[in-house]
């Protein structure tokens, strides 16, 4: 039996990543789906040990918030480094979306809007954040306060384009 070395955090944010991806194609209709992955993510995202030593144990569907289906994307994971329901369901969502929802006010919807309108990839939004961490930490502590406003207001604005 070959397992594949997946990180709580990795695990979670793939979890997430889908939890997102039900949340652009349906919000109404995945509303359990998208629940119980969120669920799913937090859990693994705070457990103290690895997530391995649960598939190991057979013990996963302890975890609240992982019920039979999710057990089985995990177990999937583990074995095979790849689960073919995420991958069917994130094939059609665009990968730029991602790195957006680490922004506190951007959910799924807000974030593929961005992407859609503006022909976003990966790579630029990765640069545009980057960008903005490197100008935030260059920063002293009292023009901080300045930025900071600015930052809202530069997504306020985004928003608003939406």
């Amino acid at each position: 039996m070959i397992v594949f070395a997946v990180s709580n955090d990795q695990i979670a944010k793939i979890l997430n990543n889908v939890a997102a991806a039900y949340a652009i194609r349906d919000e109404k209709k995945f509303r359990f789906q998208i629940l119980a992955y969120q669920k799913a993510a937090e859990t693994i995202e705070h457990l103290n040990s690895e997530v391995y030593d649960y598939y190991k144990n057979n013990t996963l569907e302890s975890l609240p918030g992982v019920g039979s289906s999710i057990k089985a994307s995990l177990e999937e994971l583990l074995r095979t480094g790849k689960v073919k329901h995420f991958n069917e369901l994130l094939k059609n969502t665009p990968e730029a979306i991602f790195p957006l929802l680490e922004i506190p006010s951007f959910g799924p919807k807000k974030a593929y809007k961005l992407v859609k309108k503006f022909n976003l990839t990966v790579r630029q939004v990765k640069a545009i954040l980057e960008i903005r961490v490197s100008q935030l930490t260059r920063l002293e502590s009292d023009k901080l306060k300045t930025e900071e406003k600015s930052l809202k207001e530069t997504i306020v604005y985004l928003k608003k384009l939406l």
